[in-house]
């Protein structure tokens, strides 16, 4: 008799945790949404937790934890664009073949998205090529960063802006660098000196010009 038709009403329920639940809660470390059980302890899961379309091909994302190891395997498989997906059989055996003790499905299909910090750059980029043909907004996802301090530089990369070229046809080199935790350094043109195991060409600054084949 309180409550009229059109009234706003909020609804409010406690939720009890058994104790075995609350101690596991109040240990843990990380948390995260799923959507379903692959493996445990080495073999493929057969309990009631959802299998994501078990028999499809589609693109998936795993997160899976190794046997006698503190490391954890973040994997995305992709489909579309020339890629075939996965079905569940198949990802069950690419993960064994990484020793993977326990794993589990993140969202997948469109949200299936990979991002890192390439070897000497300052920023993420997208490494696989989500189905839906571009990124799509997700809730949540699994993040690894360095706490380790730039350091000095240990690791030079030289990256041509070709593979190959011809006498005569000049190509320019880019550089990056890294410290012994892989943090990219700076590194300064001027500091990069040039030389050559064979053949004969000039240098220009970062551009060089061939003489010779070879």
């Amino acid at each position: 008799s309180k409550i009229q038709l059109g009234d706003t009403v909020d609804i409010q329920e406690t939720l009890y945790l058994k104790s075995g639940l609350t101690k596991a809660v109040s240990e843990m470390k990380l948390g995260i949404g799923g959507s379903g059980i692959i493996m445990r302890n080495g073999e493929a899961y057969t309990g009631s937790a959802h299998a994501v379309t078990p028999s499809s091909n589609v693109a998936r994302t795993v997160v899976a934890t190794i046997k006698d190891s503190n490391e954890i395997l973040l994997v995305t498989v992709d489909k579309g664009s020339g890629y075939v997906g996965i079905n569940q059989s198949e990802l069950v055996e690419v993960l064994k073949r990484y020793n993977v003790q326990d794993a589990m499905y993140l969202d997948g299909g469109g949200s299936t998205t990979f991002v890192a910090r390439n070897e000497g750059s300052y920023s993420a980029t997208l490494q696989n090529k989500p189905s839906d043909g571009s990124q799509r907004k997700v809730i949540n996802g699994i993040g690894v960063y360095t706490t380790s301090l730039s350091g000095n530089l240990t690791k030079l990369i030289a990256t041509p802006s070709s593979d190959r070229t011809f006498v005569g046809e000049s190509i320019s080199f880019a550089f990056k660098g890294t410290d012994e935790n892989g943090n990219p350094v700076t590194v300064e043109p001027s500091s990069v000196t040039y030389s050559m195991a064979s053949g004969s060409g000039d240098f220009s600054g970062n551009i060089f010009t061939p003489t010779s084949a070879g």
